[in-house]
């Protein structure tokens, strides 16, 4: 069944009530041929007749001459499709959202195997109106294709025209505008001038009544400042001020409680980068900070606070500057976690033993005595003075795995410094469940668990005995199985 054989199916879709079977036969047997039959497939995309089913109102047959047209452009060969813009064109102004789709895909698949085998500037026009769409798989596909075509249009005027028109739209095709102008903004000043006329509309839009817009917009402004330029621009355009007067004047919101997770996003964004940014000029976004870390306030505040915490106390500036400027308030922080943790919800919990992974962090070039008093003083907030790490354990026997995760995690951290071994050492049970490998059968908390293993292994805090059996589990493995011969000799010992 060759050429001939697809004529004549492709004639048949004239007729109405053969339309369903011709379609379905087709699908078929293109299903069955390899992207050597470039020819078939080539005949197929040249029917006037199968674009014709694209516009019934049958579904069915609708949904047939997609799955049709989709086998056939994914089985293209790449210069056909490249230079089949017609084909392209007329798949993204179809107003099939499915077909639409199938534009995308196919330009998708393109630029993946040659980055600049669109130069097309109708199908850039198209692709920009294709995110004023409802259908999401038509207008989210769009954000990367643009962010990675856009740039090489930007001094043509009718392409920027109609970008700049997608700003006119309702909120949600504003926001696509603006993560692609975003996007491509940040890779060098050169694009950020050539976005200034949209950027310059986004910072106009964190002003907007509209909660939820305004909370995207913080959300795709934040990554802007993932880089100087990115920064200094916002800086200069006043968003650090607004969004600090958005702070000051929380209590006077009625929606607070969805804003401060946005807000709090955005500077710990900027703390991974520029922690002494974050310090230094916005002290007051800490000390908000500290007051939506009370645990038994807001559990819908509390995990975004959680995470920002942990970014700023990562780095060894974050843990001296919040122990010598908001120590009373970091200490407090501390105790509310260990003392109402095991009363939280499973996913508190996780972020809890989270956050105190990325608060006990310890760069090893930075590992001093200063970073580590302060760190071991937190210990002994969190955990009620306890003199071991017990208040890991703990949390390490639990059933779930995700909390176990993050317990090991935890653990791993505490181990790379000398007061954790220490503490370990005295921890009734820990260093036996550590070497008893039948303690986990998940792969990852296997990997961990030997990671651990081989840390303490280096320690000069355990006794002779302890070392030879943490130096055997390290020659042996992190998935080493004893055979049954060893066991039952072991016993019989």
């Amino acid at each position: 069944m060759g050429e001939e054989w697809c004529t004549e199916h492709l004639k048949s879709l004239e007729i109405v009530d053969r339309r369903t079977t011709a379609l379905n036969e087709l699908k078929s047997h293109l299903i069955t041929k390899g992207k050597d039959d470039a020819a078939i497939y080539d005949q197929v995309l040249s029917s006037k007749n199968l674009f014709e089913c694209l516009n019934e109102t049958n579904s069915e047959d609708s949904t047939l001459a997609c799955d049709v047209l989709a086998i056939c452009m994914s089985n293209l060969e790449l210069e056909k499709s490249i230079q089949n813009t017609n084909l392209l064109g007329s798949a993204l102004t179809h107003h099939n959202p499915k077909v639409q789709a199938l534009g995308c895909v196919e330009i998708s698949r393109i630029l993946r195997n040659c980055p600049n085998g669109i130069k097309d500037v109708n199908l850039v026009i198209s692709l920009i109106d294709c995110l004023k769409s409802e259908e999401l798989n038509v207008s989210l596909p769009c954000i990367p294709i643009l962010v990675q075509l856009l740039p090489q249009f930007l001094d043509i005027s009718t392409v920027m025209s109609r970008f700049l028109g997608t700003l006119d739209a309702e909120a949600s095709v504003k926001c696509r505008s603006y993560e692609i102008a975003v996007k491509i903004a940040k890779v060098s000043a050169d694009r950020l001038n050539h976005m200034d006329g949209v950027l310059e509309k986004a910072v106009a839009d964190l002003e907007s009544t509209d909660i939820l817009f305004q909370l995207n917009m913080i959300e795709i402004l934040s990554e802007l400042a993932e880089n100087d330029h990115g920064l200094l621009y916002l800086e200069n355009k006043g968003v650090f001020t607004k969004l600090l007067k958005e702070i000051e004047q929380i209590s006077q919101n009625p929606l607070s409680n969805f804003v401060i997770p946005g807000l709090m996003k955005f500077y710990a964004r900027i703390a991974t980068k520029y922690p002494e940014k974050v310090f230094e000029q916005f002290p007051q976004v800490i000390f908000a900070l500290f007051e939506c870390l009370v645990i038994s306030l807001d559990y819908t505040i509390l995990p975004t606070a959680l995470d920002t915490l942990g970014v700023l106390a990562r780095s060894r500036t974050g843990k001296i500057f919040l122990e010598n400027t908001f120590g009373p308030q970091m200490k407090q922080t501390l105790h509310d976690m260990g003392a109402n943790i095991q009363n939280l919800p499973t996913d508190l919990k996780i972020r809890i033993l989270e956050c105190l992974d990325n608060v006990f962090y310890t760069n090893p070039e930075e590992n001093d005595n200063q970073v580590a008093c302060i760190t071991e003083s937190w210990y002994k907030i969190v955990s009620q003075n306890d003199q071991s790490l017990q208040f890991v354990f703990k949390y390490i026997q639990n059933p779930f795995p995700d909390i176990k995760g993050a317990s090991y995690s935890l653990l791993k951290t505490l181990c790379h410094v000398k007061w954790g071994h220490e503490r370990l050492n005295k921890t009734g049970g820990l260093i036996e469940y550590l070497l008893d490998r039948s303690t986990e059968s998940d792969k990852d908390l296997k990997i961990v668990k030997y990671e651990i293993i081989c840390l303490l292994a280096e320690s000069n805090v355990f006794p002779p005995r302890i070392l030879v059996q943490l130096k055997s589990y390290v020659s042996e493995g992190a998935f080493f199985v004893r055979g049954m011969t060893e066991v039952a000799v072991e016993g019989a010992q």
